[in-house]
C-alpha cells in the first residue's frame, strides 16, 4: 500500500520514466475475438503519445525510448542501418538538393528501424501485438485450462484467454476497460459512469443482481469486487454455468493486483503491467510534490453536507488524504463508516473539509444551515471546502489516484503555480 510518503509495497515488473509532457491524451481501446469494438472514447488515464504541454489532472505515462518488440525481425534488420548510414553519408557529400532530400530521408529511415523516439503503441496495437506467443509476458494464443486463486481465496479454472466479461462493480468496470478495452465486455452496471466508451453497452443491476439479464448476455466470466458483491451472488451465478472471480477491493494494492489478474485471463499481461507503471507514476509524481507540505492540515472527508457521515479505519480513504499532503481525522475513529457528532468536530477543529458536494449549490452555506455550530470550524471559518468527484474518489478503483491529484491541488494550490 503507499502512503503519503510515496512508499509501496507492490512489487512493479519494470518502471515508467515521467513525461514532463502532456498528462492527458485521445486514445483508442479495444477488445479482442468476439467482442471487439473500438473505443476511441477511452482516454485520460495512460499516456500513448508524445509530449504536449500538460492541460489537466489525468494519469499519463511515457517511454523516451522503445524497442523493436518484434524479435523475428531483428536478425535481419540489425544490418540496416549501418547499410542506410553508409549510403546516406555518400549522398550528403553531394552538392545536389536531390541527394540532401534522399540523405534526410535516409537518416530517417535508420531512426525508424532502430527504434530511437518511437512511441508506446495505442490501446488496440497493444492488445493485439504485445501478449503475442514469444514475446514476454506473453499468455499465449491457444487457449488452455488455468486455475486461479481470486481474492477471496477460491480456486477458479478458466479456459484463458477469456474475453467474453460482465464486471459487478464500477471500479471493475474502469479496470477492464484499461486493461482489456470496453470491447471485452458483454454488458455494464447500471451503476457505471466511466468509461464513456461503455455507453453503447447493455446494463444490468448489480444491487441486488440482475441474474435473468446477466445469463441473457452469456458472459464467459463475471468479476465481481469484494467490497461490493456477495459468494452468494457467486454461487447463484455459478449455478447458471457462468464462472465468477472476486478482485479486492479494499486499496490501491487490490486494484493494482485486479489489473494484473485482469491481465492473466484476458491474455493482456504486457497492458496490464504499463497500466500498472504508469498509475504508479503518476502516484509517485503527486507524493513528491505533497512532500513539501511542511504541516498537513487536519482534514475530514465527509460524504454529504447533511448528514457527516465519514470513513473509519483502515479505509483506502486515509490513504488517498495522505497522498494529496491532508491528515484525516477518522483515521483512528473506532467506527467502521462513522456518524461524525458535532463535538467530534469542535473538538477535532479540522481545517480542510473534503467531499463530493454538489457544485452548483454554495458547499459552505450548506454546511452551516446543516450544522450551525460548525461556524467557528477552522475548514468553514475560512472556507477550505475540497470538492471532489465522487467517482473519482467514493469506488476504489484506479482513479482514486485523479481524486488525490484534485484535492491536492484545491488543497494546496501553492504547491501547483508553476503547473498549468
Amino acid at each position: 500500500m503507499i502512503n503519503g510518503a510515496g512508499k509501496c509495497r507492490c512489487q512493479v515488473t519494470r518502471g515508467v520514466a515521467p513525461d514532463p509532457g502532456a498528462v492527458r491524451v485521445q486514445t483508442q481501446a479495444v477488445g479482442a475475438g468476439r467482442h471487439d469494438v473500438a473505443q476511441p472514447e477511452l482516454a485520460g488515464i495512460v499516456r500513448i503519445a508524445g509530449p504536449e504541454p500538460r492541460q489537466n489532472l489525468f494519469f499519463f505515462f511515457s517511454f523516451h525510448f522503445c524497442k523493436i518488440r518484434r524479435m523475428k525481425l531483428m536478425g535481419a534488420l540489425s544490418s540496416l542501418p549501418m547499410t542506410i548510414t553508409r549510403h546516406s553519408l555518400l549522398l550528403a557529400s553531394c552538392p545536389s538538393s536531390v541527394g540532401n532530400i534522399c540523405c534526410i530521408l535516409l537518416v530517417l529511415l535508420v531512426f525508424a528501424v532502430s527504434g530511437t523516439g518511437c512511441q508506446i503503441p495505442a490501446p488496440e496495437d497493444t492488445a493485439r501485438t504485445a501478449d503475442r506467443p514469444g514475446d514476454a509476458g506473453s499468455s499465449g494464443a491457444m487457449a488452455r485450462d488455468t486455475t486461479i486463486t481470486d481474492a477471496l481465496g477460491r480456486e477458479v479454472t478458466l479456459n484463458i484467454p477469456v474475453m467474453g466479461l460482465a464486471p459487478l462493480a464500477p471500479s471493475v468496470t474502469e479496470m477492464i476497460a484499461l486493461v482489456s478495452g470496453t470491447g471485452a465486455m458483454v454488458g455494464a452496471t447500471d451503476a457505471d459512469t466511466w468509461p464513456p466508451g461503455a455507453d453503447h453497452l447493455p446494463r444490468y443491476q448489480v444491487l441486488p443482481v440482475d441474474f435473468e439479464k446477466l445469463a441473457e448476455l452469456e458472459p464467459d466470466l463475471v468479476l465481481a469486487s469484494t467490497q461490493v458483491n456477495s459468494p452468494r451472488d457467486a454461487r447463484a451465478l455459478e449455478a447458471l454455468g457462468i464462472p465468477v472471480v472476486f478482485l479486492g477491493g479494499s486499496d490501491l494494492d487490490d486494484v493494482l493486483l485486479g489489473l494484473q489478474l485482469i491481465g492473466d485471463v484476458t491474455g493482456r499481461k504486457h497492458r496490464a503491467r504499463v497500466v500498472v507503471d504508469s498509475l504508479l507514476q503518476r502516484l509517485h509524481e503527486l507524493t513528491d510534490l505533497t512532500q513539501g507540505v511542511d504541516v498537513r492540515p487536519q482534514a475530514v472527508f465527509l460524504i454529504s453536507t447533511g448528514t457527516p457521515w465519514s470513513f473509519g479505519p483502515e479505509s483506502y480513504m486515509h490513504d488517498v488524504m495522505a497522498w494529496a499532503g491532508l491528515e484525516s481525522i477518522t483515521r483512528s475513529f473506532p467506527n467502521e463508516a462513522p456518524v461524525l457528532s458535532d463535538e467530534f468536530i469542535l473538538e477535532r477543529a479540522p481545517e480542510v473539509i473534503v467531499g463530493p458536494f454538489d457544485t452548483d449549490t454554495d458547499a459552505r452555506q450548506a454546511l452551516l444551515e446543516a450544522h450551525p455550530l460548525w461556524r467557528n470550524v477552522p475548514a468553514v471559518r475560512d472556507d477550505r471546502i475540497v470538492r471532489v468527484p465522487a467517482d473519482l474518489v467514493l469506488r476504489p478503483g484506479p482513479r482514486m489516484i485523479e481524486g488525490a491529484w484534485i484535492m491536492a491541488r484545491r488543497a494546496h494550490p501553492q504547491l501547483f503555480r508553476e503547473t498549468p
